[in-house]
């Protein structure tokens, strides 16, 4: 951990982290953004090669926020009287003179965040959709055995499959 001068603003070290973390959302972002492309076109190579992209820009993206965190705190020798959290809007009142720049900050990174979790909302509605989608279709095929899978009772009624029997198999 490096030191810090005492009274002194780390803006540039503060100011990277904060570029690292939109850059990684972004990526982040634009990688989700061709994960639901992908499954609108039903394309599984596709989806299989991004959901591996995906985790991985999740996880430099987890990174980005991370290290925001840390140069956010080293920015405060330790959090207010009675703030247990570092955040943004704290750093604005110990550091009015720069409170443009953190405002700013704050803007771009909420920004984010609200089209982030817009895009992750979308990708989950989508794939409940794909799911329940796939249930039908999968209780269609089930119903649809017609007359290859019936069996008929010693009283010449219709029943089922029994149980471990093929639905295609003829009786």
């Amino acid at each position: 951990m490096s030191q810090r001068e005492p009274g002194v603003f780390p803006f540039q070290a503060l100011s990277r982290s904060v570029r690292q973390l939109d850059q990684a959302c972004r990526h982040y972002m634009e990688v989700m953004y061709h994960q639901l492309n992908a499954i609108i076109r039903s394309d599984a190579d596709k989806i299989m090669a991004l959901s591996e992209k995906s985790m991985t820009a999740q996880e430099v993206f987890q990174s980005a926020e991370q290290h925001f965190v840390h140069e956010l705190r080293q920015c405060l020798p330790e959090p207010p009287e009675g703030e247990s959290k570092v955040t943004l809007e704290v750093l604005k009142g110990v550091w009015p003179e720069y409170a443009l720049y953190i405002e700013e900050w704050q803007n771009q990174i909420a920004r984010n965040v609200a089209r982030l979790q817009d895009q992750q909302l979308q990708l989950l509605k989508l794939l409940e959709f794909a799911q329940a989608r796939n249930a039908d279709l999968i209780h269609t095929v089930y119903e649809m055995r017609g007359n290859k899978g019936q069996r008929y009772s010693q009283k010449g009624e219709k029943t089922g499959p029994s149980t471990g029997m093929a639905i295609n198999q003829e009786g």
